[in-house]
């Protein structure tokens, strides 16, 4: 399965670097934006849908209440249960200079073509706009789709599609 944390926390950081929210709190490197920066957001709306689907950083100034969206892990789907679900990559570190293949290892990957469920839910409270929080997340999907999600990314794994991106359930 994909962890949710994993799914909710890289979708929440591409967000925060396509927006160019990263680096805006200059006393705490690294840190996850909060509304304390707001002012310093050069598109403001955005950042502050970010904050109410994602949650603030800042606890204590936290204006916009509870955390709005909420994913469950990603299982496989009932039309991959019957596949090999993981496969061995072998890799190796080639020499330049000697032309040689040094230091052999095997990776454990899970073969393209799985299928997993994913599922995430809102919670739209008075004065929300769920409009604006779908094309936020749909923008982060897409973000992902063109990112990779887990280790080892400039090896080519962790690409992600997402299927049914314009389709919504609402209950």
């Amino acid at each position: 399965y994909i962890p949710a944390s994993s799914l909710k926390g890289k979708i929440r950081s591409l967000l925060e670097w396509d927006l160019g929210l990263v680096g805006l709190d200059q006393d705490k490197k690294g840190a996850p934006f909060s509304y304390k920066n707001i002012e310093r957001a050069k598109d403001r709306k955005s950042a502050e849908i970010l904050l109410k689907l994602f949650g603030d950083s800042d606890v204590k100034e936290n204006k916009f209440g509870i955390t709005r969206i909420s994913f469950s892990d990603c299982r496989i789907s009932p039309e991959s249960e019957d596949k090999i679900l993981s496969e061995a990559k072998y890799e190796n570190i080639i020499d330049r200079q000697k032309g040689t293949a040094e230091h052999p290892r095997q990776s454990e990957r899970v073969p393209e073509g799985i299928k997993f469920c994913y599922d995430f839910k809102i919670k739209v409270l008075e004065g929300d706009d769920i409009d604006d929080f779908k094309k936020l997340i749909k923008r982060g999907l897409n973000l992902l789709e063109n990112d990779y999600l887990g280790g080892s990314g400039s090896r080519g794994y962790g690409r992600v599609e997402f299927s049914n991106k314009d389709e919504w359930v609402e209950k």
